[in-house]
């Protein structure tokens, strides 16, 4: 691992412009012509579901429809990090085999804290201004952990500093429009958590310490119903946690996937006739590697030409550059290490590009996506350091636009 290039670059490989790559395939553009985004699959479910205000649906919906159909019971599973990358994994004969409906595309950045903003409003990340892990907020002057929902530098809660969950999303979820009976199932680590209880809006939430306790809270919760039409919203993490640890394609993700494909079967079967189970993923993860790996701190010569640290994610940093000093951070960047794997894409560009949707960037996105975004173009990652910190120990990483983090399937029982 290099905290900068030693030396001249030249003539070393350089990466190619991502609107080239896009083209070759070599990256996967979130908008596909032939695959369903997850906000089409996300829109569908909540447009079934009475969720008022949504816009037209785009073609790709009408796909999601045919397999999804309109069942008076909703069972929405995400489990974080299960790409089809992880399909080595499934258990031949589970569910997660018999059930495989089509190929879906993750949006980007391809990272959880978009992906479940997206869920709880239904909108683009152009639209909701949450870019990754972290998120830069220039009108608070902090890169935040819209998760964790603490300051990064000092790990202080946002909550002591005056700031709502709210306030880092410029939309309201969309749970509490639904004319449907709707409960979140959690893992009970993350129950308490500020984007949990804001993603929820007012409707009630059950906390689980193991799959067998969720599937009884799922059937109890439909039960509970009386009938009525129901939608049942559920994450459950593992997958993601231990691919950052051991990597996708490690033993112990392919127990964690055996485990969830044999929960999923047996919770099909416990459901009522009118009730559809509907899986998915947010991302895949990439395997890192680890010459690929710059770090810096507030010492590095990069720092002098931005207003905040890097925010974003390790594999598509976000750089707010001070003004006037942009041709200079770009000749600066190309002569470090991390020039090797990433291009520098003017943010309007990527919006131009629709990266982040076709929608326009809302003012709070616009805003933190700052001036340039690095897009990784190998297994590469961006690191900055706070004080005191250590660097990223990951053997899986994602929010890139490679195939191994774009590509999730979406599965339903017959």
């Amino acid at each position: 691992m290099s905290a900068s290039a030693n030396g001249s670059n030249e003539g070393r490989h350089r990466p190619s412009e991502p609107s080239a790559l896009l083209e070759s395939g070599a990256l996967l553009h979130p908008l596909s012509p032939h695959h369903p985004s997850y906000i089409d699959l996300i829109r569908y479910l909540y447009r079934i579901s009475g969720a008022a205000d949504l816009p037209a649906p785009r073609a790709a919906e009408h796909r999601i429809a045919g397999f999804v159909g309109v069942p008076r019971h909703i069972v929405f599973v995400l489990v974080d990090g299960m790409g089809l990358n992880t399909g080595d994994h499934f258990p031949r004969g589970g569910f997660l085999d018999h059930g495989f409906a089509c190929e879906m595309r993750a949006l980007f950045p391809s990272t959880t804290a978009a992906v479940l903003t997206s869920t709880a409003t239904g909108l683009w990340p152009a639209e909701n201004g949450i870019t990754g892990w972290w998120t830069c907020i220039p009108e608070y002057e902090r890169v935040v952990l819209p998760l964790p929902f603490v300051e990064r530098e000092s790990e202080e809660p946002l909550s002591q500093l005056g700031i709502e969950y709210g306030d880092l999303v410029p939309h309201p979820p969309l749970l509490d429009s639904l004319d449907r009976e709707a409960c979140s199932f959690v893992p009970a680590e993350i129950a308490d958590g500020s984007f949990t209880t804001w993603a929820r809006g007012q409707r009630p939430m059950a906390a689980f310490g193991s799959l067998g306790e969720l599937g009884r809270n799922v059937t109890d919760f439909i039960d509970s119903t009386g009938g009525r039409a129901s939608f049942s919203n559920i994450y459950i993490g593992a997958v993601d946690t231990l691919s950052h640890s051991h990597g996708y394609d490690a033993a112990e993700v392919g127990e964690a996937i055996r485990r969830i494909d044999g929960f999923l079967d047996r919770l099909a079967g416990e459901l009522p006739s009118d009730a559809r189970l509907v899986v998915t993923a947010d991302h895949g993860q990439i395997l890192v590697d680890d010459r690929r790996h710059t770090i810096i701190d507030r010492n590095h010569e990069l720092m002098r030409f931005l207003e905040y640290p890097p925010s974003g994610e390790a594999t598509v940093p976000v750089f707010h550059v001070k003004s006037g000093r942009e041709d200079e951070f770009c000749d600066a960047f190309a002569a470090s290490e991390a020039g090797l794997s990433f291009s520098l894409l003017e943010s309007e560009r990527a919006g131009a590009l629709e990266l982040f949707g076709p929608a326009p960037f809302s003012d709070a996105m616009r805003r933190r996506l700052g001036t340039y975004i690095g897009i990784a173009t190998d297994a590469a990652l961006l690191d900055y350091v706070a004080a005191g910190g250590q660097p990223l120990a990951l053997r899986g990483a994602h929010g890139g636009l490679r195939a191994d983090e774009m590509r999730i399937g979406l599965f339903v029982n017959s």
